[in-house]
């Protein structure tokens, strides 16, 4: 009877043991089913929640393990109940998770578009959409004109920007198709035009172009004149990175503003 009981007693122990374990196996697997470097916020949330209920699980087998060694059968039966318990939330909130990521590569747009925030300098007169802060600088054109630049770089290599100047001249409605087609002849002696159509925000007539630079990476960029003043709305982009946040380009040109 004495063997019976060692051999229960030793059962209930393992058991113990397994219980305390096995939600781990199960969160290591359904995590390594994710891309760490897609996490967001919401993401973040669910891992620290993720690990608090780990923890609370820890200490609950713990607890189940003194039962067992201090109050033989009956702590065995509280082992059992509160390991398949356990196990059970684990196990399936663990595959459901790992079937459901909270940050799956193809939702990394809209992430991204959530953070954006909406960007309008001094004295620009317009407002557009950034993802981030951008860097703000000012340089001279023919050591004379003016010419404001914000650029933003994205971890992998996808930058954003607008420019502008006031042109003389440019207040006059006859000049306009001249200046543009200049800003399209001597935007970069390095790219090669592929795309060009004409473009206006509302009474604000433009042009729309694709350039391909030497090294293959690729420009969109919009000009047009509002008020005597040009405006460079550009994104530099490699045409993976292009496709990939076609939704994120197209929202940055569309947000654009002038302010009158």
């Amino acid at each position: 009877m004495t063997d019976v009981r060692s051999t229960v007693r030793s059962t209930g122990w393992h058991a113990a043991q397994a219980s305390m374990f096995t939600p781990f196996v199960a969160t290591c697997i359904a995590w390594s089913t994710r891309n760490p470097f897609e996490e967001v916020q919401t993401g973040r949330i669910l891992r620290m929640i993720g690990w608090g209920v780990i923890a609370l699980g820890v200490a609950a087998a713990l607890f189940a393990l003194w039962r067992v060694r201090t109050q033989g059968r009956r702590g065995i039966l509280f082992q059992a109940v509160i390991g398949m318990t356990l196990n059970l939330l684990f196990i399936g909130g663990n595959v459901w998770l790992g079937l459901h990521p909270y940050a799956p590569a193809a939702s990394r747009s809209q992430q991204l578009q959530g953070e954006w925030r909406t960007y309008s300098p001094t004295g620009g007169r317009y407002s557009i959409l950034m993802p981030g802060a951008p860097y703000e600088q000012m340089d001279k054109i023919d050591g004379r004109l003016d010419h404001y630049m914000a650029n933003l770089k994205q971890p992998d290599g996808t930058w954003f920007g607008v420019d502008y100047a006031d042109i003389p001249g440019l207040d006059i409605p006859a000049n306009i198709d001249d200046f543009l087609e200049q800003g399209i002849a001597h935007f970069n002696a390095d790219a090669t035009l592929l795309e060009r159509r004409p473009f206006a925000s509302g009474s604000y007539p433009g042009r729309d172009t694709k350039w391909r630079l030497q090294s293959g990476s690729l420009i969109y960029r919009r000009i047009f004149v509002a008020h005597g003043r040009m405006y460079a709305v550009m994104v530099g982009a490699t045409t993976g990175q292009a496709d990939a946040r076609a939704s994120e380009i197209r929202q940055f040109f569309d947000s654009f503003v002038i302010l009158d």
